[in-house]
């Protein structure tokens, strides 16, 4: 009565009238792949292994039959489901760390179109209920100072001491000292500041009076504008890069008798982190750049630097020291000596323009 049955199914009657194929009641290992997104939920299931279970793709459906759509791409065919609870009988759990939606696909039978019994294939995806996020905006905090009170505090602790020699170690007790005309003073200054990794000192001018009032204004200057005033007589060991600043000069009579001494030095803090400490004067950079004033860009910078220190005895220096240089490049050369007078001619003539203005 039921020879058309295939293999693996049992011919099976509730009446003794009417008989058909059924297959046993077991289950059918079809290895779905679940797909867990964050708005759909998709269970994939191979073919040719439905095929071989005797199953129809295109009968499946969910848990409600109405949610029956499927779509097959590289051998199979995809079922989906929105991730909502109620959807097509989606169910919703929660165990305390995840959340559980569950649903189950039912397939059909090849070829079947009397009353069987599908096979079901449930799945379920779990989605943490514990995630992270991370503000997409830098938030850069500032501290506002609107309407705040500013108080005036002392000025920075400085101290200077006078050093035997150039090695900065051994000091000069504090009181009097007598010393020869044309000997070298080394000079030390220090200051008490708290913030070491930010702040530098600077000496900007120091110079000698016959008083020990700084505000003397009969004033022999050794440093001025942070450069030195007379490079054969003053040298810099020091100056921007720390806490102390160094230097030596030749002790001469700076107002012509011998009288008293007094070394003063106006310093500042520099910011290292907002500003370039380090003091460039224009001889240091001919002296480093002997060639540079050749290009537009090297003059640039020359009359730049010339502005910013506004020491105009120190430019021509500078271009003394930087005419040697080039004369000595040039010496083999009628036509390079012509060169070098037209541009020292020219040089000369841009410094004391340089310096008129600054000192305008």
């Amino acid at each position: 009565m039921c020879g058309t049955c295939g293999v693996g199914e049992t011919c099976v009657s509730t009446d003794g009238v009417t008989w058909r194929c059924e297959r046993p009641d077991q289950p059918v290992s079809l290895r779905p792949e679940v797909v867990c997104g964050r708005s759909l939920v998709q269970v994939g299931l191979n073919r040719t292994n439905l095929e071989a279970a005797g199953l129809d793709a295109t009968t499946a459906n969910l848990a409600d039959p109405r949610c029956n759509a499927h779509k097959e791409r590289g051998g199979m065919v995809w079922y989906q489901v929105e991730r909502k609870e109620g959807a097509c009988g989606n169910t919703l759990e929660t165990n305390g760390t995840d959340a559980i939606f569950s649903n189950s696909l039912f397939i059909y039978h090849i070829p079947d179109v009397s009353f069987t019994r599908p096979v079901s294939v449930p799945f379920s995806c779990a989605y943490p209920l514990e995630s992270e996020t991370s503000l997409d905006v830098v938030i850069k905090p500032y501290l506002s100072l609107k309407d705040s009170k500013v108080g005036k505090g002392s000025k920075v602790g400085s101290n200077m001491t006078l050093y035997h020699s150039d090695n900065f170690t051994k000091a000069y007790p504090v009181g009097g000292v007598t010393l020869p005309v044309g000997s070298v003073l080394h000079v030390g200054v220090s200051v008490e500041e708290s913030e070491t990794e930010r702040f530098v000192v600077v000496l900007e001018d120091c110079y000698a009076t016959q008083s020990p009032d700084p505000e003397d204004i009969m004033r022999h200057y050794v440093i001025q504008n942070k450069c030195p005033t007379e490079f054969r007589q003053v040298r810099v060991e020091e100056n921007g890069s720390s806490l102390r600043a160094r230097f030596s000069a030749l002790l001469f009579l700076y107002q012509g008798d011998y009288q008293d001494v007094f070394l003063h030095c106006r310093l500042s803090l520099c910011d290292k982190r907002s500003s370039s400490c380090t003091p460039v004067s224009p001889a240091s950079f001919l002296l480093t750049h002997p060639l540079s004033l050749w290009s537009f860009s090297g003059l640039t910078q020359f009359v730049v630097l010339l502005w910013s220190h506004s020491v105009c005895c120190l430019a021509l220096v500078s271009l003394s020291l930087w005419s040697q240089s080039v004369v000595s490049l040039w010496s083999h050369s009628v036509y390079g000596l012509s060169l070098v007078s037209l541009s020292l001619w020219s040089l000369s003539s841009l410094t004391h323009f340089v310096c008129s203005l600054s000192d305008s």
